[in-house]
């Protein structure tokens, strides 16, 4: 399952995913993320893995996702996982995205810490309409 929502105040998107990430998710990110990012272009966005029991995404299509390019070029992000193998997905996510020559995400274990690295203060995160 996926949830988008925007602090409009600090300009962060906030993307949470819950019980067993699929592909099918990322084709959800995709559709819903694309138009939003495009009209507001935000400073930040943070990816929450936190509720994510599983990860029945395949290995090569993650490879993949992780050569494309950052969708806003040096836009900071972070990645929340607590699961191990979530975990460890992300960090090699990072990982090939610093190979492709995107700014490498930040990974990781609670969005307290994520809140830390975007220095946010009061997050006032609001439903994005159509997601």
């Amino acid at each position: 399952m996926l949830d988008l929502s925007f602090d409009g105040r600090q300009r962060i998107l906030l993307v949470r995913f819950s019980g067993v990430f699929s592909s099918e998710d990322l084709a959800s990110l995709d559709a819903a993320a694309l138009p939003f990012v495009a009209r507001e272009i935000p400073a930040g966005a943070i990816l929450d893995f936190s509720a994510v029991d599983a990860v029945a995404v395949p290995p090569s299509v993650l490879s993949r996702r992780g050569q494309w390019p950052q969708l806003v070029p040096g836009q900071k992000r972070v990645i929340v996982a607590k699961q191990p193998k979530a975990f460890y997905r992300a960090r090699e996510y990072a990982r090939q995205q610093r190979e492709a020559g995107s700014a490498e995400p930040l990974v990781v274990h609670t969005l307290e810490e994520a809140y830390q690295l975007f220095d946010l203060r009061e997050p006032n995160f609001e439903p994005v309409p159509d997601a």
